[in-house]
């Protein structure tokens, strides 16, 4: 994972009967911009995501989940339900991102 090109992160979750909310993350320059979808009747809460948070600290932070080492599917044919989550990282290349 190349942090330094990172354009945008989108992190999709939820289940059948909670709903799905997805938020896409970018930015401009160090500041952070979240943009929220909800699906199925969820909301935002109002409260200020990422406050006092600069682009570059939330990439720090993000590196120590070791994403590039992730398996691309995770799935699991046992379960009947349950949440389901998605990640997405583009980079401002255009070189091919991470998709999980």
């Amino acid at each position: 994972m190349n942090k330094d090109l990172i354009k945008s992160i989108t992190i999709k979750y939820g289940g059948f009967h909670s709903g799905v909310e997805q938020r896409t993350v970018t930015h401009n320059g160090e500041n952070i911009l979240v943009d929220s979808e909800f699906y199925n009747g969820l909301s935002d809460d109002g409260r200020e995501l990422y406050k006092n948070k600069t682009w570059s600290q939330l990439l720090a932070e993000l590196e120590m989940f070791h994403i590039d080492t992730w398996d691309k599917d995770y799935d699991d044919p046992d379960v009947m339900d349950g949440t389901q989550w998605s990640l997405v990282i583009e980079y401002t290349d255009g070189s091919e991102g991470i998709q999980i």
